[in-house]
């Protein structure tokens, strides 16, 4: 090529200013050397600077030949292409990847798990009947019931007509007085093939008022455990309606026997919206699965134990009733059965639980007693035999088997999967590793370093 079409200006100042870098990079400018201060931008600009030393500084299967001024054009070409296309795929790859790390999936294991003993429920018996009818002697009183009747209420009846009267009475010892006893309704109970007497039940009340529970909490003995399934090792308890004493009350409960609730020890008997009926003159036998749930506590999951006021347990169901007597107490300082509510469990504050055990039961019915049997219970009981088919029935609660169904969130995408996954895209597309990626931020870090300071050169 003539020598009168080069520009010697422009190749003068790239060879002072590759010699300027090489100077600086090898350390060759001494402390006691005789320098001349410029600015490194007016010389080189930052990308020149990491164009040059990305091929060295970055580990990356192609980089050498991507940027290297050494080679043929045609070939930096091809390989910047098939390099910028694997980072193309890559920064799809990668931001997908970091979009599903940042949607905190969740994934369910459900495992079965025998073990040697089990935890037995806590076992409430409510008498579907609220007040003995031979208990309410007040004739103002009886007269309010048969009136409010929910299924046939007096369009007539006023309320405030009865303020006196409803005034009279405490609401908790108007329950625990006017409803069914314990020792008359509780005819025997055997536990794992041992009678037992009445003192291993506690009478609580519940929503839906006066119970009798088997293995309470408030009892002030251990919880029991199960070693054997089947329903000769669980509980057996035989019980009296006591229909005659049935009476009017403020609901629509116009049938007879008791509504029975299995739950987990320690925590809120929601009688009226997860119990199931039993009936007079049936055998009901109740077999019981366990399920455990554990659930994640945020980002994962939304679960949190909150401290409540009345009870060691968190659980949802005693939080929504704590909030709803807060609310109660706060709006009137009591209620009485007249009152109506309003009142939403939205206004609670009541999160998910980060464990739950529930028992989830299976219950099927036979006659009681058989008319072999019908003369010797009647007898045993000392009723007639006419009376054990409106009154007597019994009740049997076991476990199925040793077996605990747990259900547990875990965590479906960790930050270390988040990393592996990037390493692997890397890897796969470009020859790297996650170090890489460390590399490309130092490179930058250092390009701008170097062209930001003031180089040192010797005095002409």
């Amino acid at each position: 090529m003539p020598l009168t079409r080069i520009d010697v200006h422009s190749l003068k100042d790239f060879a002072k200013q590759q010699t300027v870098i090489d100077v600086v990079s090898d350390g060759k400018v001494g402390l006691d050397t005789p320098i001349k201060l410029e600015t490194y931008r007016d010389r080189v600009s930052w990308f020149a600077i990491f164009y040059k030393y990305i091929p060295d500084a970055v580990n990356l299967s192609g980089m050498k030949y991507a940027f290297n001024p050494a080679e043929v054009r045609w070939r930096r070409t091809i390989w910047l292409l098939v390099v910028l296309a694997c980072v193309a795929v890559l920064t799809q790859q990668i931001s997908n990847r970091i979009h599903h790390f940042l949607s905190t999936p969740v994934s369910v294991d459900v495992v079965y798990a025998y073990e040697d003993s089990v935890p037995f429920p806590s076992v409430a018996i409510c008498n579907i009947n609220v007040f003995r009818s031979s208990q309410l002697t007040d004739p103002r009183m009886r007269e309010f019931l048969r009136r409010f009747n929910l299924l046939a209420p007096d369009p007539e009846l006023n309320v405030s007509e009865y303020e006196s009267v409803l005034s009279s009475y405490e609401m908790t010892d108007m329950y625990l007085t006017l409803a069914h006893q314990l020792n008359e309704t509780v005819l025997a109970i055997s536990w794992n093939q041992n009678y037992q007497n009445n003192s291993v039940l506690t009478v609580r009340m519940t929503d839906w008022g006066v119970c009798f529970v088997f293995n309470d909490i408030d009892n002030g003995q251990e919880g029991l455990r199960v070693s054997s399934a089947g329903n000769s090792r669980g509980l057996e308890i035989f019980l009296d309606v006591l229909q005659t004493e049935y009476f009017f009350q403020p609901n629509m409960r116009v049938a007879a026997g008791f509504q029975v609730l299995l739950y987990d020890r320690g925590t809120e008997p929601l009688v009226s919206g997860q119990g199931f009926s039993i009936a007079s003159g049936v055998q009901t036998n109740v077999g019981v699965d366990i399920i455990e749930m554990t659930n994640l506590e945020e980002p994962y999951g939304q679960c949190r134990n909150k401290t409540l006021k009345y009870s060691d347990r968190y659980c949802h169901i005693t939080c929504e009733a704590e909030c709803k007597s807060e609310f109660l107490i706060g709006q009137c300082g009591c209620r009485t059965m007249a009152m109506t509510e309003n009142f939403t469990s939205e206004a609670c504050d009541c999160p998910l639980p980060c464990f739950t055990r529930e028992y989830v039961p299976s219950v099927s019915f036979s006659n009681f007693p058989s008319d072999f049997w019908a003369d010797v219970v009647a007898g045993l009981f000392q009723e007639t035999r006419s009376s054990i088919q409106k009154n007597l029935c019994a009740l049997t609660v076991y476990m199925k088997d040793l077996s605990i169904q747990r259900i547990s969130q875990q965590a479906d995408y960790t930050f270390a999967c988040l990393m592996s996954d990037i390493g692997g895209s890397l890897g796969l597309w470009l020859g790297g590793s996650v170090l890489t990626l460390f590399e490309l931020v130092d490179l930058i870090g250092y390009s701008a370093y170097v062209h930001s300071r003031r180089i040192p050169t010797s005095n002409p």
